[in-house]
């Protein structure tokens, strides 16, 4: 099948840990070129994004967007008690070097405590982005699926459509010859009757057959299209063959699904 070089694909994957959704766009390019945008803190999803999309996507400029939200967890919140255990004793170690030394608040506890849960965790993530990545990239495809199935419709209109002025170019070409012949034949007349206006007898034989050979291979050059309809024709048939193939090979593949 026939694939457009331009769509567009959305995909979102949900968990406890929160939600990701991922934007795919694609438009033409010789090559394939991935451009990303992704938060710092999920950047380790970057090779998994990039050899996913590879893998089906052969050229285009891609533009990639992920986003992602954590859920609002209330357990974050909760102090850890070996966290809270350390800090109790470095502190009393702190304090028989340095007595006076003021112990940390309450919030600053809280967010040391707490702070390794705020990266995200790689497995859930990766998880997330696995999912979101598949949906997102089935519908850049469907997408590329349908407009190519309209752009070939278009060229098999143009196909049909230049088969017809070639057919009707063909059938008018004898009366365009013949036209082009007396007028060649009228033209060839006028510059013999301008070197000898008083008859052939003033000019040699061979000045004769040389003007004639002239205006004949003249004649010959402007007149024959034979090869530039033959060659048209060829291009015609394998377009079309092109698009067939594509075609039966698209039915094949969804007979054996």
């Amino acid at each position: 099948m026939i694939l457009s070089m331009t769509s567009y694909g959305l995909g979102n994957a949900i968990s406890d840990a929160g939600e990701l959704s991922i934007e795919i766009k694609s438009v033409n390019n010789r090559y394939l070129d991935i451009h990303m945008r992704i938060p710092d803190e999920i950047r380790f999803l970057e090779n998994l994004l990039r050899e996913q999309i590879a893998m089906h996507i052969r050229r285009g400029k891609i533009d990639v967007r992920v986003s992602y939200e954590k859920t609002n967890n209330k357990d974050q919140n909760v102090i850890d008690s070996d966290y809270l255990n350390s800090l109790a004793k470095q502190l009393a170690e702190a304090r028989k070097v340095i007595p006076d030394i003021y112990a940390p608040r309450l919030t600053d506890i809280l967010n040391h405590s707490n702070s390794s849960n705020t990266l995200p965790n790689k497995e859930i993530w990766t998880h997330l982005c696995e999912q979101a990545l598949t949906q997102a990239i089935s519908q850049l495809i469907e997408g590329k699926q349908r407009e190519g199935s309209r752009l070939a419709d278009a060229l098999k209109n143009c196909l049909h459509e230049m088969d017809k002025i070639v057919k009707q170019t063909e059938s008018v070409l004898p009366i365009l010859m013949k036209a082009h012949h007396d007028k060649i034949v009228s033209r060839l007349q006028e510059v013999l009757a301008d070197v000898c206006p008083d008859g052939l007898h003033n000019i040699s034989g061979e000045e004769l057959s040389a003007r004639i050979a002239q205006e004949a291979a003249l004649f010959s050059i402007r007149s024959d299209v034979e090869e530039e309809l033959t060659r048209l024709r060829s291009h015609m048939k394998e377009c079309m063959g092109i698009i067939s193939a594509s075609e039966s090979n698209e039915k094949k593949r969804t007979n054996n699904r």
